[in-house]
């Protein structure tokens, strides 16, 4: 019986604590609220507390805006995207608003910058990379599937004629 009574107590006593004391807050993360974009995509790569910068990606199939740590460097940057890429030919482009001018800071190929990652400068906030992926040329491969298409349609047309 005061055993009961105890807890009774007890549970009260800690469901005032837990209503005068004042709300609880996390810590923010990112800067998500800022941001209003529609059809572009939006990642994190920070730990929580640590500073982050915001870096723009354009071109490559990883698009969009990306939050990552100070510390991140050009070849991570490129990895996160998805634009390492063992195309020998395709190529980057970091640039940055420097007195309202756009301006080229870095230019080179993608496998240079992932095989020698000190080469590159340091990104900051608010750099643009561009990508700029070659377009295929028509290869060997190619021509073989139109050829294995067009026999394909000629053999359904052939076995369809001898049906009628």
């Amino acid at each position: 019986m005061i055993f009961k009574f105890v807890i009774r107590w007890a549970v009260l006593f800690v469901g005032v604590l837990f209503g005068i004391a004042a709300p609880a807050s996390a810590q923010e993360f990112g800067r998500v609220e800022e941001i209003t974009a529609t059809g572009v995509p939006y990642s994190v790569f920070v730990r929580l507390g640590e500073p982050a910068i915001q870096v723009s990606v354009a071109g490559s199939p990883g698009a969009g805006l990306y939050e990552v740590g100070v510390s991140t460097d050009l070849s991570r940057m490129l990895v996160l995207s998805g634009a390492a890429t063992s195309d020998t030919k395709a190529k980057v482009e970091l640039r940055r608003l420097e007195g309202g001018i756009s301006r080229v800071i870095y230019k080179g190929r993608v496998k240079d910058v992932l095989s020698e990652p000190g080469r590159a400068p340091a990104l900051q906030e608010g750099d643009v990379l561009v990508i700029s992926m070659p377009r295929g040329r028509f290869g060997w491969r190619d021509g073989l599937q139109i050829v294995s298409g067009l026999s394909s349609v000629v053999v359904l047309v052939w076995n369809i004629a001898r049906v009628f």
